[in-house]
């Protein structure tokens, strides 16, 4: 069994998906998606024990409130607060 999801970044709907999947006994061998943006996901992987297949893996810059450099510029993260 594995568990598939179109791009993965930080990971959250695949962390839920396989807890809610091993609560009921299930134990998944892979995480399948089309892009993997950052290494979130393979070290996720990693520690669980499952393989990750993608197709493309690019680079992901996130931040937290404190380190982000739009939020430390005062510039909105996107362009509705200057309509």
């Amino acid at each position: 069994m594995a568990i598939v999801n179109d791009v993965i970044n930080a990971g959250s709907a695949v962390r839920g998906t396989l807890a809610d999947l091993r609560r009921y006994g299930a134990r998944p061998l892979a995480i399948g998606t089309l892009a993997v943006l950052g290494t979130a996901a393979a070290t996720f992987a990693r520690h669980e024990g499952l393989a990750l297949e993608a197709l493309a893996t690019l680079p992901a810059d996130l931040w937290p409130p404190e380190a982000c450099p739009l939020c430390a510029a005062g510039r909105p993260l996107d362009g509705a607060a200057e309509a």
